[in-house]
């Protein structure tokens, strides 16, 4: 077992590091919604009815965003 520290976003971090509402996490978790992002980080329980984040898992996700909007703008293509 590794030693690791992990920072942990409560729903609400999340939604403001993201600035998206707390809706909008939700259809980006829900495969049915067409805001459903495959992509986005899966949430972890973090109590009995609260979840949470792990954050260097959103900084990641964040940082292919940002790569994927680098590469539309050179090659021309949209990014989504």
């Amino acid at each position: 077992m590794t030693t690791e520290s992990f920072d942990i976003l409560t729903l609400i971090a999340t939604c403001k590091k993201i600035s998206r509402s707390r809706a909008g996490v939700y259809a980006m978790l829900d495969a049915r919604h067409p805001s459903y992002d495959p992509t986005f980080p899966r949430p972890i329980k973090i109590g009995s009815r609260r979840i949470g984040f792990v954050e260097h898992e959103l900084d990641a996700w964040i940082v292919e965003r940002m790569q994927a909007r680098d590469l539309a703008a050179t090659t021309g293509a949209v990014a989504c």
